[in-house]
């Protein structure tokens, strides 16, 4: 019976490792704030909250590394929903409604992944916090969706300074709103953003760098363009292990796969290989945090992420069903989601500062009534769906249904896989050429839907079809700790009787 203590052994450690702390839960804003003070706090909301009117924030995030999980409940604001003062902090999934600010983003290196935002002032604020990174954000309403800096008239301030440097935004959604993403002190990396039916679509400014660095010369997203994780490239497709069950399933793809040429960046599991893993869930957790979103589902552990795309093979919805993004049920289905992950970058990605081949990449900025975009004409993009014109450059090859005088090209990710390896670098874009107006006459348009808050009937079939015996109620949380509790005393028991 060894084989099968070692087994759970390894599962236990393969599992908590991917919890570092144990979450602590908190039910009233000033519980929530006072546990997130705690420099790598791990803290998970248990009911709704409703901030107290001039009380400021409702919840504060002033821990360095605190991580606040507040999937399935709804935080209403009076003042700000929720406010990050600490550096490297992870918030996940909330739901915020009303209030002048949502979210509000001052500490460095801020991941917000699944945040849903309803009817505040400003959804999303970032406010001097380098590397803020906006990942499946969904705002509706209100003055400005998005504000990288503040919005003064539905315009940028004309000197204004770039403060909020190496920014990402990808898979962001604003509907409603006057203007939907606004980056007056940021040149961030916009990709799949979805800026439909408000005023203003997107409004990009032109700060002026000060001093040096990454992301000074233009748009910059660390986690591609330098992974702290060693044998991580934009293309790299990573795959999330614990070691057990469906996991040993995936990892038994992995020979042929490799044997294909796909660059797999696979999580080790076991004792052994604490250190290493602990590097691995930390890169995740920033770059990458919808790869574990799926744990404490049984069955769902197994999980895979691209960088160069933002894709996922699953994650957890705001109401905690899974979401299943591709099926990756075979080798073959790996082996397709690895090759458009390495073909993507090599194709929007080279190296050195100025790595980020293209600004805005994907956007769908369509049927808003004064603009589709406003921005400086030495933007990059492509892959982009815009209005009635093009800005050169922008890559707007693809019109908005009725929008006249753009015409349609395949885009780049139809283009054969490539491997990953080397590309051309890029010279940052010029971004002091006069502004151009794209769309700026309200037209007929079907805009691209929101990213899906909730799993849709076609997305439920394919979540059977990879796990058949899965329920489409998510497992209540005692069921994952009696199970982690039945393999722990398992390997006890089996210890302890090889000892006798």
């Amino acid at each position: 019976m060894g084989w099968l203590r070692w087994g759970l052994a390894l599962c236990v450690a393969g599992i908590s490792g991917a919890w570092a702390a144990p979450r602590q839960p908190c039910d009233s804003c000033d519980t929530c704030t006072a546990a997130l003070a705690a420099p790598g706090a791990n803290v998970e909301l248990s009911t709704d909250l409703t901030g107290a009117a001039g009380a400021g924030a409702c919840v504060t995030i002033a821990g360095d590394g605190a991580t606040f999980n507040a999937v399935g409940h709804t935080i209403t604001a009076q003042g700000v929903g929720v406010a990050i003062e600490g550096a490297d902090v992870l918030l996940r999934q909330p739901t915020v409604r009303g209030g002048k600010t949502g979210i509000h983003i001052k500490g460095a290196l801020a991941t917000v992944f699944g945040a849903r935002i309803e009817g505040a002032g400003t959804g999303v604020q970032v406010d001097g916090a380098a590397g803020a990174r906006l990942d499946r954000v969904t705002v509706t309403g209100g003055e400005v969706g998005v504000a990288f800096g503040p919005v003064r008239r539905g315009a940028c301030a004309p000197r204004a300074t770039l403060r909020s440097p190496a920014a990402v935004a990808q898979r962001v959604s604003v509907t409603g709103a006057k203007v939907g993403l606004a980056a007056c002190e940021a040149r961030p990396v916009l990709m799949d953003v979805s800026v439909t039916q408000n005023s203003v679509g997107l409004l990009l400014g032109d700060p002026k760098a000060q001093g040096e660095g990454p992301g000074a010369a233009g748009p910059y997203d660390p986690c591609a363009c330098a992974p702290s994780l060693d044998e991580v490239r934009p293309g790299t497709t990573l795959f999330f292990s614990s070691g057990c069950g469906g996991c040993k399933v995936h990892e038994g793809f992995l020979p042929d796969v490799r044997a294909r040429g796909h660059d797999v960046r696979l999580r080790q599991t076991g004792l052994e290989h604490k250190a290493e893993t602990t590097r691995y869930d930390a890169f995740v957790r920033r770059c990458a945090p919808g790869i574990i979103d799926a744990i404490g589902t049984p069955g769902c552990v197994p999980n895979y992420g691209c960088l160069a795309t933002g894709d996922l093979f699953k994650r957890k919805g705001p109401d905690g069903r899974l979401v299943f993004e591709h099926r990756l049920n075979d080798a073959d289905g790996v082996s397709g989601f690895a090759a458009e992950c390495a073909s993507a970058g090599t194709t929007h990605y080279g190296a050195g500062d100025a790595c980020v081949q293209h600004a805005v990449r994907g956007l769908t900025a369509c049927g808003n009534q004064k603009a589709d975009v406003i921005a400086p004409a030495g933007v990059t993009g492509a892959d982009n769906a815009c209005g009635a014109q093009a800005i050169e450059g922008l890559g707007c090859t693809v019109a908005c249904e009725g929008a006249p005088g753009v015409p349609a090209a395949a885009p780049a990710s139809a283009a054969p896989a490539a491997p990953a390896s080397a590309a051309p670098s890029a010279a940052p874009p010029a971004m002091g050429r006069p502004s151009a107006v794209v769309g700026s006459a309200p037209r007929p348009a079907t805009p691209a839907p929101p990213p899906s808050a909730a799993p849709t009937s076609a997305v439920m079939s394919a979540a059977k079809a990879v796990n058949p015996e899965r329920s489409d109620r998510p497992a209540p949380p005692w069921v994952m700790y009696l199970g982690l509790a039945v393999l722990g005393l398992g390997a006890v028991f089996f210890w302890r009787r090889d000892r006798r």
